[in-house]
């Protein structure tokens, strides 16, 4: 499933979507990801969006957008990215 046919179906890879609005767990995070737009390959690549065990990342003007509310700064994003586009940065 690509990212844009996920805007249609209500159903995210792993949960429902916006399955934590209720639950802003971005405060955990002591670390961030910060995308380098130039690096990433969307649409080609959405692998940190599958892998997002919380739904954080979306995608707008065919860039990666992180909602720090919900993002617990796992890094997983980090790790599957295979362009090496997403850092994980101390969270100031």
């Amino acid at each position: 499933m690509t990212f844009d046919e996920h805007k249609k179906n209500p159903i995210s890879p792993w949960l429902p979507r916006n399955h934590s609005l209720k639950n802003k767990t971005g405060k955990w995070a002591t670390h961030i990801p910060k995308v380098n737009q130039e690096k990433c390959s969307y649409p080609d690549c959405v692998k940190c969006w599958i892998f997002c065990p919380d739904g954080s990342i979306s995608f707008n003007n065919k860039k990666a957008v992180i909602d720090f509310h919900y993002c617990k700064g796992c890094g997983i994003c980090s790790k599957v990215c295979p362009n090496n586009a997403i850092d994980m940065v101390k969270k100031k």
